[in-house]
């Protein structure tokens, strides 16, 4: 029995290493997904011009001029006190004729558009300007109606609109809704802004540029982890709009040697928000100790909610919130473990800057495991160092996507994480491989705090100055970049860090629904025990 006892050490050791592969599923599709924000362009929707106001009188340029000791904006319910009082101080107590009446106009109009209201306009109505007193009405620009491919939207595709009939139009709104429909990859949204019947009154005119709404896609590559196997198999399918939603479905399953996970996914928007939730399980069995076999089934269910807090043309500002579920099984040859099941929340703030060069993404998280609702606790005196149920950490992430010049592009990503106790082995972060580190092998070091960095510089121009002009003209694409990466990471219980560097080439090529990926990167620097033997990871492709 001690000696059993004994020989399981090296084996916690080992478990405590081996990644989930339905949590990494689940990680790579949010990279997916941030790498989809860097390179998804701003929706452009063209904006009404303002109105230019017609001479007070045709036949005399400025008119009569009258002293102006007061002046009111009324219909208002956007502007604050002070910007109206701002706005008409400098012509407050001075003589006003319509040349000055129209700037005034102007500004106030203007006023509004950079708020997003870019059909509400100022008016001078009939008055008495001899009293000393100026009235500006200004009327909201109304949304009369909501077209969507010619047709009025179902009450039920109405829901990922943030604004309704009969509301003030905004232009962030709009931009929301565009962006909301262009989350699903076979919608290529528009939008226009049309007049409409009444002064003000403009109707929306949404085109989808709908493609098929399904899509499958088959796959392998070499990024699998040493202990379950590094060639892996990989079948998805994609739904776009299956409940009239505007919905998106997505079905993953990979399979390696000695591992299988699936990913089912679905995202709802509604507003200013997107619901997501998300079911995650694996499978896995690998040799420890030559002679013992570590059986792994975990399953996690994941709900999350995002919503956008501020927007406009170059910029988005959004909160996340997510509660996470997770169970696992584990059997040593044919003696169950005792089962776990972890609960953590997590809230988070991102950012999204779209600049003439390019774009800018950051993300900075808080994580906390929740020992309620079936959730595992810790036990009594739990050593800081030991891994903690009722965790506490925190993450960040910062994508940066530039056009250096006319041949060069660059994408950078920095990401790491901090704890102050030990965590849950599917909290660690796992560097190493093609997402992360290339040059190593999937995860070869892990820790409860780590951070890293992934560069890579792009030859933007080469198809077009290498490849023949009968591949140009079919649509190939050859994309070449170099590569430089590097990660650090430290377990609590270990007084030292772990590093890893590495420098390589490669490129990504695709014709039509084919797309393939390789890179060849040299270790730079190792901790002892890990190979610094150079590595060619690849992943190949089909979709239809």
């Amino acid at each position: 029995m001690a000696l059993f006892l004994f020989s399981l050490a090296p084996i916690a050791t080992q478990a405590q290493v081996l990644r989930d592969e339905g949590v990494r599923l689940l990680e790579e599709q949010r990279n997916r997904e941030r790498e989809d924000s860097l390179s998804r362009p701003a929706p452009v929707i063209p904006r009404p011009e303002s109105p230019v106001a017609p001479p007070a009188t045709p036949d005399r340029p400025d008119g009569p001029v009258f002293q102006i000791s007061r002046i009111d904006i009324v219909g208002d319910t956007v502007l604050s006190a002070s910007e109206k009082a701002d706005l008409v101080a400098p012509f407050v107590g001075t003589s006003m004729g319509p040349k000055a009446i129209d700037m005034l106009l102007g500004r106030v109009t203007e006023a509004y558009m950079r708020k997003g209201f870019v059909t509400t306009r100022a008016y001078l109505g009939p008055q008495n300007l001899a009293s000393g007193r100026l009235e500006i009405t200004v009327i909201p620009g109304l949304i009369e109606k909501i077209k969507v491919d010619g047709q009025e939207p179902a009450m039920t595709a109405r829901s990922a609109f943030p604004m309704e009939s009969g509301e003030a139009l905004r232009m962030d709104e709009l931009e929301q809704a565009v962006d909301q429909i262009n989350r699903l990859r076979s919608r290529r949204a528009e939008a226009q802004i049309l007049p409409g019947q009444s002064p003000g009154g403009s109707e929306l005119s949404i085109d989808t540029r709908a493609e098929k709404p399904w899509r499958v896609s088959l796959g392998v590559d070499n990024f699998g982890q040493t202990a379950t196997g590094e060639k892996r198999q990989r079948l998805g399918v994609e739904f776009d709009n299956l409940l009239g939603l505007w919905d998106a479905w997505s079905l993953t399953s990979v399979e390696s040697k000695n591992t299988r996970s699936e990913l089912l996914s679905v995202s709802v928007p509604v507003g200013f928000g997107t619901l997501s939730y998300a079911y995650a399980q694996s499978e896995s069995h690998n040799l420890l100790a030559g002679t013992i076999t570590m059986h792994n089934h975990s399953k996690s269910h994941t709900l999350a909610w995002n919503h956008v807090v501020l927007r406009n043309q170059s910029t988005r500002f959004a909160l996340d919130a997510s509660l996470a579920m997770r169970d696992s099984q584990r059997h040593l040859d044919s003696i169950a473990l005792t089962p776990q099941q972890q609960i953590s929340g997590r809230l988070a703030g991102s950012l999204l800057v779209r600049m003439p060069i390019g774009a800018l993404t950051a993300d900075l998280g808080y994580s906390q495991g929740i020992p309620h609702f079936g959730g595992d606790g810790d036990l009594p005196n739990t050593p800081r160092s030991a891994p903690h149920n009722q965790f506490e950490k925190w993450d960040g992430t910062l994508g940066v996507s530039l056009m250096l010049n006319s041949h060069l592009a660059l994408r950078s990503t920095l990401a790491g994480q901090f704890a102050r106790m030990g965590l849950p082995g599917q909290e660690q972060s796992f560097y190493g491989g093609a997402s992360s580190v290339r040059g190593f092998k999937e995860g070869v070091i892990a820790g409860d705090r780590g951070q890293f960095m992934r560069n890579e510089l792009l030859w933007t121009t080469a198809s077009s100055l290498l490849l023949p002009d009968s591949l140009k003209s079919s649509g190939v694409r050859f994309d070449p970049f170099i590569s430089l990466d590097a990660a650090r990471a430290r377990l609590l219980a270990d007084s030292l860090d772990q590093r890893i560097a590495s420098a390589g080439f490669g490129f990504r090529t695709g014709w039509k629904d084919i797309a393939a990926d390789f890179t060849w990167a040299r270790p730079l620097t190792a901790p002892p025990g890990i190979s610094r033997e150079q590595r060619l990871h690849f992943s190949l492709s089909l979709m239809f």
